[in-house]
C-alpha cells in the first residue's frame, strides 16, 4: 500500500511542468507595472451627492492632500465653501464646486480629481482672478480650464 502511494505521488509530480525563469520574470514584471489602486477611488460613490456628504475638505484622504496642495490658501477655500453644487463624476473625473454665500460666484472654488490617476486639482476664483493648483505635474482637466475662463458678473 505504501509503495502504491509513493508511486501515485511520483506520477503526479512528473505530470507537473516546471515554471521557467522566463515565466517567473514575466509575472514579476506584470505585477510591477500594475498601477496601484487610487486612494481617491472612494469618491466614485458620491456622484450626485454634495461635497458635504463625503466631508471633502476634512476627509482623512482628501483633507491632508488639499492642505498640502493649497498651503495657506486651504483656509480660504474652507471659509468660502458655503453654497455647493452636487458632485459630478464623468470618465473618472470628479468635479465639485462651491462659492461663498451671496457672492454671485466670486469668490468660489472648484475641486477636481482624476480618480484613476490619483491626482487632485483645485481652482480658486477671488476678485476676478483665478489660480489653479495641481498635484505633481499633471495637466489640468479641460473642465477646470473652462471654469477658469468663465466671466463672473
Amino acid at each position: 500500500m505504501k509503495s502504491l502511494s509513493i508511486l501515485i505521488c511520483l506520477l503526479v509530480l512528473s505530470c507537473q511542468s516546471p515554471i521557467s525563469d522566463a515565466e517567473t520574470a514575466a509575472e514579476k514584471t506584470a505585477f510591477a507595472t500594475t498601477a496601484p489602486e487610487s486612494a481617491l477611488l472612494f469618491l466614485m460613490n458620491f456622484n450626485g451627492k454634495y461635497p458635504y456628504d463625503c466631508q471633502l475638505l476634512e476627509n482623512p484622504v482628501t483633507g491632508p492632500r488639499l492642505t498640502k496642495l493649497l498651503g495657506e490658501r486651504y483656509d480660504f477655500v474652507k471659509s468660502i465653501w458655503n453654497v455647493e453644487t452636487p458632485i459630478e463624476i464623468q470618465d473618472s473625473l470628479f468635479y465639485a464646486w462651491a462659492m461663498q454665500e451671496n457672492s454671485g460666484g466670486d469668490p468660489s472654488a472648484v475641486i477636481m480629481a482624476d480618480i484613476n490617476k490619483d491626482c487632485l486639482f483645485v481652482g480658486i476664483r477671488e476678485q476676478g482672478k483665478v489660480t489653479l493648483f495641481t498635484e505633481g505635474d499633471m495637466p489640468y482637466p479641460e473642465r477646470l480650464k473652462a471654469w477658469s475662463k468663465e466671466k463672473i458678473q
